[in-house]
């Protein structure tokens, strides 16, 4: 393919999401969304944006991007987030299912360096009832990413899913799933 959700790429890659970009590069995702640009292909952008804002971001460039959003609050907290995405010009949304509890990353551990974990007293579980309520009126494409069995996949096309991402987080946080490739 050389397209992606109506965006024209230079190469059919994408760079994943990553968190805490910014432990890496200053400025973090901006970085990121420059590169991409730079290189003509469409970031999917982790919602864990720590030097900056989802606006911030946004603004970085006209470049398109996505963000995945990681559900850490209440269903208020996740409609702000996603209109926030939507006004600031993000083209998609990928929700991610393939983390749905915080793995023990011993790396981060072992090198003194503790994750960024939500701290929303009110996060929300995300079930096949929940799931239609968080992305009502998301008013852009959605990506499902972490769906790795087909009964899933099509359930979730047939609730207006565009894209299904298959993902086990990478094996980093969530080291005991099944692999992307089985």
């Amino acid at each position: 393919f050389r397209s992606f959700l109506g965006q024209t790429l230079r190469i059919p890659v994408m760079p994943a999401p990553v968190g805490s970009t910014h432990l890496y590069v200053e400025d973090g995702h901006a970085s990121v969304v420059r590169a991409c640009e730079a290189f003509g292909t469409v970031p999917i952008l982790s919602s864990n944006i720590v030097v900056n804002t989802i606006e911030g971001i946004g603004a970085v460039s006209s470049w398109p991007k996505m963000l995945q959003l990681g559900i850490s609050g209440d269903l208020a907290w996740t409609h702000d987030a996603i209109a926030r995405a939507r006004d600031a010009g993000y083209r998609a949304l990928c929700i991610a299912f393939d983390t749905p509890r915080f793995g023990r990353m011993e790396r981060e551990m072992m090198a003194a360096h503790e994750p960024i974990r939500p701290t929303h007293p009110l996060r929300m579980g995300m079930d096949w009832e929940t799931l239609p309520k968080v992305i009502a009126g998301a008013g852009m494409p959605l990506i499902a990413k972490g769906v790795t069995h087909p009964n899933d996949a099509r359930r979730l096309a047939e609730m207006g899913f565009e894209v299904i991402y298959i993902s086990n987080h990478g094996g980093h946080a969530l080291d005991h799933g099944r692999g992307a490739i089985d």
